[in-house]
């Protein structure tokens, strides 16, 4: 299918909330035709080309799509926006007095995107969507995070002074990894790599991180010099 796309220096992940003040006149145009055709666009993470995160086969593609419409009229391809995307549908929308919009979305699906058939004024792609299947491996590697998400909150419960809540987790092994995918505190570039990878490929590697993450919380509550404990908040 055809989609405009929203290239933004931050990744939108599957059912994660997006909120947008949508101000310059191509993007207020674009937002204007998806309200009135009652259609999604995609937001893309865009990134300098001297510092993108993707591989360098997914950065020369997207460089040869961009060239298919030479113009020295947009930011590209000083920077360079990724062939993996996610579809925003949009749940809210406020026009102000001064014609910006102000947006409340939402992740729906993953797209790759395999062409543009516009560059300006702003980019639209045609994308065919990333599926996510659940296989005995998928299921293997969720109940593993499972129980490195119970281990890393029995750590963090360890080192504080006052209750700590566990925030319950899905049981869907693919909405798990979005929630969680959405819930760590990781980079783009981090986002951006489970968001091409497939489910179990996902799980496994958040499993990853959340040891890494665990390993650097203290193995005792810490005292303060009276003696009294005290927390690394």
């Amino acid at each position: 299918m055809q989609l405009p796309l929203f290239p933004l220096p931050l990744v939108l992940l599957p059912h994660a909330p997006l909120t947008l003040n949508v101000f310059e006149p191509r993007y207020r145009a674009m937002v204007a035709q998806c309200l009135m055709h009652q259609q999604p666009f995609g937001v893309v993470l865009v990134q300098a080309a001297a510092s993108h995160c993707g591989s360098g086969d997914d950065q020369a593609r997207m460089q040869a799509y961009l060239s298919q419409f030479p113009t020295d009229a947009d930011e590209y391809p000083a920077y360079l926006p990724h062939c993996v995307a996610t579809v925003a549908v949009i749940k809210e929308h406020y026009v102000f007095d001064d014609g910006r919009f102000g947006l409340q979305c939402e992740g729906d699906a993953r797209v790759q995107i395999v062409g543009l058939t516009q560059r300006l004024p702003y980019l639209e792609a045609t994308v065919v969507p990333l599926r996510d299947a659940v296989t005995p491996a998928t299921k293997a590697a969720a109940m593993a995070l499972h129980e490195v998400y119970a281990r890393y909150w029995r750590a963090v419960q360890r080192t504080s002074p006052q209750q700590v809540a566990v925030e319950p987790l899905p049981s869907d092994e693919i909405a798990l990894s979005w929630h969680l995918a959405q819930r760590m505190q990781v980079d783009n570039d981090r986002k951006q790599e489970w968001l091409m990878m497939a489910a179990t490929q996902r799980l496994r590697s958040m499993i990853v991180a959340l040891r890494a993450e665990a390993r650097t919380l203290p193995l005792t509550t810490p005292r303060a010099p009276t003696g009294e404990q005290w927390s690394w908040n």
